[in-house]
């Protein structure tokens, strides 16, 4: 259940941060001497790299496993929102943006990964959770913008969401480390043990 629970964590904050800035862009505007319009390339700085990296890093978790992208992935996305709460300067902003979208690409993809790895029985319920963490993200990721705007700072949304992703990374690591990686699932196991049995009992017959 822990393990559900965390990939949908790392679903919810992929869609929170992609959808956090719309009430926030005003703040941010005034806080970097930036027009609000301009403040909007925080948006494609996210995203674009978070589309181009997906794919990228889906293959490379095929190759060496799901949590070679995924830990570190979901690690740089936490220390560059936190980063992203401290800049001074709209260009700095832009450069930590980059690098959270470009972390996110090996999140939200490698959750889904990991959650069709599971097998036919556990994979459907996995890949709900996941798909739930997205859209809970998705819905209440305004919401926690403008609530921080209002009571605290803009700073505090990027805070918090980073937080919450170095938390993952620290209590869902062991958790985690029990996921079969793609290579390595239970029927291609059983494949591998069975084939060499079955030419064995042919050349003995």
């Amino acid at each position: 259940m822990l393990r559900l629970i965390l990939l949908f964590l790392i679903a919810f904050l992929v869609g929170a941060d992609e959808f956090l800035l719309g009430p926030i862009l005003t703040p941010i505007g005034t806080d970097l001497s930036v027009p609000a319009e301009r403040i909007a390339l925080f948006i494609t700085a996210y995203s674009l790299p978070l589309a181009i990296m997906a794919p990228i890093l889906g293959g490379v978790s095929d190759r060496y496993g799901r949590l070679a992208v995924l830990v570190p992935s979901t690690l740089v996305f936490g220390l560059a929102s936190i980063a992203t709460s401290f800049v001074p300067t709209f260009e700095t902003g832009i450069a930590t943006r980059i690098l959270t979208g470009a972390a996110s690409g090996g999140m939200l993809g490698i959750a889904m990964a990991m959650a069709g790895d599971l097998g036919e029985k556990a994979a459907p319920k996995a890949i709900a959770f996941v798909t739930s963490g997205l859209t809970l993200g998705i819905i209440l990721s305004p919401g926690i913008g403008a609530l921080s705007a209002e009571f605290w700072s803009w700073r505090f949304a990027f805070a918090a969401l980073g937080g919450m992703a170095l938390i993952v990374v620290l209590i869902g690591l062991p958790s985690l480390r029990t996921t079969p990686a793609p290579n390595h699932r239970p029927n291609a196991d059983a494949d591998n043990v069975v084939g060499p049995l079955s030419c064995r009992a042919h050349g003995e017959a």
